[in-house]
């Protein structure tokens, strides 16, 4: 009885897992037009797509670590080094979400109030906070390190080790991409 219970849970899991990385996919494309706008109309419009994605991550969220918790307790156990591993990523990931993200969200909405017009020099620099450059780049190289547990389920070095190097991959990645961004042809222009 237990066994079929079981099966059902970690497909549960598997499929909003799937869902939740699709989201998070769509929150990075949304936090992109967020940069991208040019005006207090499109900006409001992108934050706005932006928290309905959100409310999908939190439900997804709230899933898989109900289903994940479950079939730890009842298959794994904490002696599992990817098992625990994956939930410290998931929970440090959560902790990023509600000390950085919500708040940044929620400041970021009462500038937008009743403002139109062109992006002012204030608002743009509360997109681009780097707290949340950062929680961002975190919470993605964790992702995919999350992936990397759940599919090679390694040992404890390893699981550390390859965790540790995606996510600092990502960040170099993320580097890289900002420093080419700052070195396009038009700003070469300008400084010659």
């Amino acid at each position: 009885m237990f066994a079929e219970l079981y099966i059902w849970i970690k497909l549960v899991h598997i499929v909003t897992a799937l869902a939740f990385f699709g989201l998070e996919g769509a929150a990075g494309i949304h936090s992109k037009a967020l940069h991208q706008a040019p005006d207090f109309a499109a900006l409001r419009a992108a934050l706005a797509r932006l928290g309905a994605v959100i409310s999908g991550i939190r439900s997804a969220v709230l899933i898989i670590l109900l289903s994940g918790l479950t079939m730890m307790f009842s298959a794994w156990g904490w002696h599992t080094a990817w098992v625990n591993l994956a939930l410290g990523l998931f929970l440090v990931n959560f902790v990023l979400a509600q000390t950085i993200d919500a708040p940044w969200a929620k400041t970021l909405g009462k500038a937008l109030a009743g403002r139109s017009g062109a992006v002012t020099p204030e608002v743009r620099a509360m997109i681009e906070d780097p707290r949340m450059r950062f929680s961002h780049t975190f919470k993605t190289g964790a992702d995919f390190a999350l992936v990397f547990l759940m599919t090679v389920k390694p040992g404890l070095w390893l699981a550390v080790g390859g965790s540790a190097m995606i996510v600092a991959a990502y960040f170099a990645l993320m580097a890289y991409q900002g420093t080419a961004r700052r070195a396009t042809p038009h700003n070469a222009v300008q400084e010659a």
